[in-house]
């Protein structure tokens, strides 16, 4: 019976932390994602992030591309 109990504790202990780290929010947070145009954001279809261009925070550098021949649809946005 002990076995039950403390096995229960355990479960909800766990099923607690799932749902807390599930549901914090990015209040306070800036995901920057080098490189893409000034002005633009997008939120990752995965994990739910929002992410901004890093135009604000940077006043030197070159931006690039990655060549067409280059790029696959099977990689996130962000890489």
């Amino acid at each position: 019976m002990a076995k039950q109990f403390l096995f229960a504790i355990i479960l909800h202990g766990a099923f607690t932390l799932t749902v807390l780290v599930h549901s914090q929010d990015q209040l306070g947070f800036i995901n920057i994602d080098c490189g893409i145009p000034e002005g633009s954001s997008y939120k990752d279809g995965a994990t739910e992030i929002n992410y901004t261009s890093d135009s604000t925070f940077i006043d030197t550098g070159v931006n690039g591309n990655i060549a067409p021949e280059y790029r696959t649809n099977n990689i996130d946005q962000q890489f």
